[in-house]
């Protein structure tokens, strides 16, 4: 709503003219726009007007104008023919939004599939860790066992007196393994307390121990098309791909003149009274039309060809990235499922190589006692099924390791 008074003077051929001119003027509107670049706006609109003039020059006084009111009722609508017409011209804003969420879903779940991985990767560290410390706490106690037979043997002259010192350095090496795996499980909790939001110091009660490594028929070109189907990385990169081949077209329906159409019409009423003024508006007594058209087009275009050219290029960097990254995840799910088969036989290979190991002490053993060896062949066969028993638990760990880093790769954890 709008009030003004105005007061001015002019010169007529009567002489001096002074106006007094009181305006009061509200209007109300309503907008719309359709996605194929229509637009269309309703607007009524009512003024109350009144003037005073004072002829001094001529001696008439102040003259008073009747009030009058007027009414005005216009609907304009406007169509883009060129330039404005496609529907995803229009709604970029709405479709960059709803990509962004994609792409932000895209993202989050990516992130998760790498936190489960970082997750898992450190779990089973740990649970390397701890078994390697069950082990060297074992050895420990294997070699002072060993040590203190030892001794009591070359106390009593069946052994030189340098197989002792042998017990010894070996009770001397367990001890220190055994620290070493103690710093490394430490180290190893701590990493699993950051990647989890734990404060660093936390001890886990692992509950969940490497299964058992079966046959598996894998294959391998199904597994290849899952992660092409679903690696949330490759995802968003598709997104983003679409996104910019969308821009591109836009940005070459940009190039195309404006050309709008325009029309109005309004119906009109001006009466001494607000009343009279809305009734003859509805009387259509005053119709108002008018049709036309706008053209611009700008010169040279430059800036357009220029955005084509850009658009172009960065959805063609978006489609080589694309295409790398499938053969990429491609070549590394290959390698993956090749790592599992390699993993599991590694299993295999480190029970086969525990069970010779425990025969060979046990032989070495007998030979001790019948006389035929020496007790650093024995000391020897302890560490080689110690070292058997942590190669055993590190196999068992990478085959975990192996097919969760398969799952990652599918998009699938």
């Amino acid at each position: 709503e709008t009030y003004s008074a105005q007061r001015s003077e002019d010169v007529q051929q009567f002489g001096e003219v002074f106006s007094d001119v009181r305006f009061n003027r509200w209007s109300a509107g309503l907008g719309w726009f359709a996605p194929t670049g229509t637009t269309a706006n309703l607007d009524y609109s009512s003024t109350y007007s009144q003037v005073e003039f004072d002829l001094r020059d001529f001696g008439g006084g102040v003259q008073e104008q009747d009030p009058f009111y007027r009414t005005r009722l216009g609907l304009t609508v406007s169509q883009n023919l060129l330039q404005g017409h496609r529907l995803s011209y229009n709604l970029s804003g709405v479709r960059l939004a709803k990509q962004a969420l994609t792409a932000a879903d895209a993202e989050v779940l990516r992130q998760r599939q790498q936190t489960l991985s970082d997750t898992a990767v450190a779990y089973w560290a740990v649970w390397y860790q701890q078994q390697l410390v069950e082990i060297n706490q074992q050895a420990v106690h294997v070699a002072a066992e060993e040590a203190r037979v030892v001794d009591l043997k070359v106390e009593q002259g069946t052994l030189a007196p340098v197989e002792a010192t042998r017990a010894e350095a070996a009770l001397v090496q367990a001890r220190t393994a055994l620290m070493n795996a103690e710093q490394a499980l430490r180290t190893a909790q701590d990493s699993l307390s950051l990647v989890i939001g734990e404060r660093p110091g936390t001890e886990f009660a692992l509950t969940t121990a490497p299964a058992e490594p079966v046959a598996l028929d894998i294959d391998e070109a199904r597994v290849v098309e899952e992660a092409l189907a679903n690696n949330p990385s490759l995802r968003a990169l598709r997104l983003q791909e679409g996104n910019a081949q969308t821009e591109l077209v836009n940005a070459r329906h940009q190039r195309l003149p404006q050309l709008d159409a325009n029309g109005t019409f309004a119906l009109n009423g001006t009466e001494g009274t607000q009343s009279d003024a809305v009734a003859e508006l509805f009387s259509a007594e005053l119709p108002e039309w008018s049709i036309g058209a706008t053209l611009s087009v700008p010169l040279g275009n430059r800036a357009d060809r220029g955005n084509i050219q850009t658009r172009a290029a960065s959805a063609e960097r978006f489609r080589i990235q694309r295409v790398a990254l499938e053969r990429t995840i491609a070549q590394q799910v290959r390698t993956q499922v090749a790592t599992i088969e390699t993993s599991r036989a590694q299993v295999d290979l480190a029970q086969a190589n525990l069970r010779l190991a425990e025969q060979t002490l046990e032989a070495e053993r007998a030979l001790l006692e019948a006389g035929r060896t020496l007790q650093k062949d024995v000391l020897e066969a302890i560490r080689a099924v110690d070292n058997a028993k942590a190669d055993l638990q590190k196999a068992g760990a990478d085959y975990q390791l192996a097919i969760i880093e398969l799952e990652r790769l599918k998009g699938s954890l």
